[in-house]
């Protein structure tokens, strides 16, 4: 099930639970992500549904999971993925080649203007990778990440020494690089793509998600029928802010907080047009 091997084209790739071969950056963040999207389904609840022939954005795709579970459970869907790692696109790419029957991939990230900026990119864990690198608040998310998994895997073991914690946090985000990454307009793509409709909107995007919406030019806010976004809110205002944007555009949201992202400060936001 997990074994890994070399591709001929140099990529890593494992075999997941399910039986596909997909290229990734490392064993545990793909089966944590694995577990998030094809086993707990996060990015389908609170009446979140997809049906055959819709369109699907997948906004900081990482290695293109969700890109790819959704190939694998509809028909004819046309998938967007967007992954600014320049270290990370093309495992999307390999991914989306083999199982991504009708996909589109962009080295870039979303912003409310066509513009460079730096991407900070964690080597360790790639998918807390982002244009908004906070030390303290990363640290502490993936801190609290650590705990409430063992929580989960080990009730009512004392937890981990505090230097062990430690030494594991700091093995994330060992040898950290940054790059300068291409940031275009979510309206720009929608025009190049030719979409009449984004049956789901998902951003995964480590902080971006209020700037990736501005990207939305006001005549293409109703062609968005559903999104669910990754939510950091540092300092509490940041879901506030978007509850608000969304609700103005037609959405009705739910917050609510996966008990792996406890004590984060990170939730998801699930948004249904309700007009």
């Amino acid at each position: 099930m997990e074994n890994e091997s070399i591709q001929s084209s140099g990529l890593k790739t494992m075999r997941v639970p399910c039986g596909l071969s997909l290229a990734h950056v490392s064993k545990a963040e793909t089966l944590f992500a694995y577990k998030e999207i094809f086993d707990d389904r996060i990015y389908f609840r609170h009446g979140i549904e997809l049906r055959d022939g819709d369109c699907v954005f997948d906004v900081g795709a990482n290695i293109g999971l969700f890109s790819v579970f959704v190939q694998e459970h509809y028909r004819n869907v046309k998938t967007v993925a967007f992954e600014p790692a320049p270290e990370v696109f093309p495992l999307l790419q390999f991914n989306l080649a083999k199982y991504g029957h009708a996909a589109a991939a962009y080295p870039i990230g979303l912003a409310d203007a066509e513009r460079y900026a730096t991407f900070t990119f964690y080597p360790g864990f790639s998918i807390m990778s982002g244009f908004h690198a906070l030390d303290t608040f990363d640290r502490d998310a993936a801190r609290a990440v650590i705990l409430n998994q063992w929580q989960e895997k080990y009730p009512g073991l004392e937890v981990p020494e505090e230097r062990f914690i430690e030494e594991l946090v700091d093995g994330i985000f060992a040898g950290k690089k940054e790059y300068s990454c291409r940031l275009r307009r979510l309206s720009d793509v929608i025009r190049e793509q030719r979409i009449e409709e984004i049956a789901l909107l998902k951003i995964d995007a480590e902080g971006s998600e209020l700037e990736v919406l501005a990207g939305i030019a006001a005549e293409d806010w109703p062609r968005i029928r559903q999104m669910v976004l990754e939510v950091h809110d540092a300092n509490g205002s940041r879901g506030p802010a978007l509850r608000q944007l969304l609700e103005m555009k037609k959405f009705e949201c739910i917050f609510r907080e996966e008990n792996q992202f406890r004590a984060t400060g990170i939730s998801n936001c699930y948004a249904r047009r309700t007009d």
